[in-house]
């Protein structure tokens, strides 16, 4: 996000919306992104134009104005992935004045990009202390290098009776997690964990959240960039919490009239 002016992908909100409406209030990650395009008529060199880690840059700019728009009450995230809007999203007309407000969400981006441009040994130590807050135990870095398929081990005790022995890795970088990679972790951690854990500051695509949650295998967690914002916002760590203030307009409303004295 830019610190000053309009951030670039404000131009994408309203016609986010404007495509599941017509999609009848919701569509799949794809179909909005196809659509997104053809309805604003993007060149060929927007297209083609990438970010620093390869992504391209208008899916990466489309992604975040749906990210804001989620936070803004907007749209809604089903449990499969697809993009649907609540009945403020039916209701409401995106304006620029909601600017504003989507800049007071600021510091997830700032979280973000600081996450995404940490040496690859330091978010794999970031993700082990994140795990460690969250309850895991004998949390180890298992090595300090370029990725490899398994970034460290650690068990979750769920009860005094019961725990899992976990395999995770760190995925930094715009990037977004396919179905083959999923399939390659879980081959991985295949008779040497209960369960695995990705966490990335990237997306999952549609269908490699759907190829983590299959039966009848080791699952595996996925972790996103939105909601390894929302775990250190619970922790709060690396993060101050500040106070504001909002007026109550039904506190004045009673010195606003004449006291009745009769």
């Amino acid at each position: 996000m830019k610190r000053s002016g309009t951030p670039t992908f404000l131009r994408f909100c309203q016609s986010i919306l404007d495509v599941l409406k017509d999609s009848g209030g919701s569509a799949t990650p794809s179909e909005v992104i196809d659509l997104v395009v053809e309805n604003l008529n993007l060149t060929e060199n927007e297209l083609e134009k990438r970010t620093e880690s390869g992504l391209f840059y208008i899916k990466n700019q489309i992604y975040w104005a749906r990210f804001r728009l989620l936070k803004l009450g907007y749209l809604d995230l089903s449990r499969k992935g697809v993009w649907s809007l609540t009945d403020k999203g039916f209701r409401a007309k995106f304006h620029e004045s909601d600017a504003e407000k989507i800049r007071d969400l600021d510091h997830k981006t700032e979280l973000l990009d600081i996450l995404k441009g940490l040496p690859p040994d330091g978010f794999d130590r970031i993700c082990q202390r994140l795990l460690r807050e969250s309850g895991f135990m004998q949390v180890t870095v298992t090595r300090r290098s370029a990725n490899g398929d398994i970034d460290g081990h650690g068990v979750l005790q769920v009860n005094p009776f019961v725990s899992f022995n976990v395999l995770f890795q760190c995925k930094r970088g715009n990037i977004t997690i396919s179905t083959a990679h999923i399939r390659e972790f879980r081959g991985s951690i295949m008779g040497r964990a209960d369960r695995g854990v990705i966490l990335t500051t990237g997306f999952f695509s549609t269908e490699a959240i759907n190829e983590a949650r299959q039966y009848g295998v080791p699952p595996i967690e996925i972790v996103d960039g939105e909601k390894l914002v929302e775990i250190f916002e619970q922790l709060r760590l690396g993060l101050k919490s500040k106070q504001i203030y909002i007026i109550d307009q039904k506190f004045f409303e009673d010195f606003r009239t004449p006291e009745n004295k009769g």
